[in-house]
């Protein structure tokens, strides 16, 4: 054993000894429990928090949609900070959404543990962010959400995905995970329809006075 080695074990034996003593105060670091495990239903419930789609969400948490849709289908559960972001979510969504807006504008989030300002969503986060075209980014969304369901739901790697829709598996791949840029809703619409999926467009009459809006819903 090296000389320095035990010179620093010999040390901490006495601060041991000294400190069962009573003579001396050790510094001591409480370490946070560890997150508490989250089931399908519990992300679903972290996700509505937000009312956001599975694309959106993957989004925000820097995942990939198809990662969402295994939590949410329970064939795989969060872990690691995913799991630990999931947990902080559940408890403060405004986190998420604060650190979203200060990112969009530049801005520094609060600090010193001031209460933040909560404003309820209107229904489009896009919109709540201050994002140009928010209803086009939010059809898109869903659009890309019930693309990846359905490559999920009929187990298909990304490369026979691109041979069904007719383009190279690099954009399945941005698809994927959220990355929407140069994809126009047409496009979206028609890759829906290769993979075998009907695409109705209804037009109706708000139940109240309001500027109209537009959904994906995916059955």
């Amino acid at each position: 054993m090296k000389a320095t080695l035990f010179a620093e074990l010999m040390e901490s034996a006495h601060e041991a000894a000294a400190h069962a003593r009573g003579e001396i105060s050790l510094r001591t670091t409480v370490m946070p429990r560890p997150p508490a495990r989250m089931r399908s239903a519990d992300v679903k419930r972290v996700r509505a928090q937000l009312r956001a789609s599975q694309a959106l969400f993957a989004g925000m948490l820097n995942v990939s949609p198809r990662l969402v849709q295994a939590w949410e289908a329970g064939r795989r559960a969060p872990r690691g900070p995913a799991l630990v972001l999931l947990n902080l979510i559940k408890e403060r969504p405004e986190l998420l959404m604060n650190w979203h807006i200060a990112g969009e504008s530049g801005a520094a989030p609060q600090r010193g543990g001031k209460a933040m300002k909560v404003t309820r969503s209107s229904g489009n986060v896009f919109a709540d962010l201050g994002l140009p075209a928010p209803e086009e980014r939010l059809v898109k969304a869903g659009l890309a959400s019930a693309l990846a369901s359905v490559i999920t739901a009929r187990k298909l790697t990304q490369t026979a995905a691109a041979d069904i829709m007719g383009i190279d598996q690099p954009k399945v791949s941005h698809l994927l995970h959220g990355r929407l840029e140069g994809f126009s809703t047409d496009r979206l619409v028609t890759w829906l329809t290769a993979l075998g999926r009907d695409v109705e467009i209804i037009v109706r009459t708000p139940a109240r006075r309001r500027r109209g809006r537009v959904r994906v819903h995916a059955g």
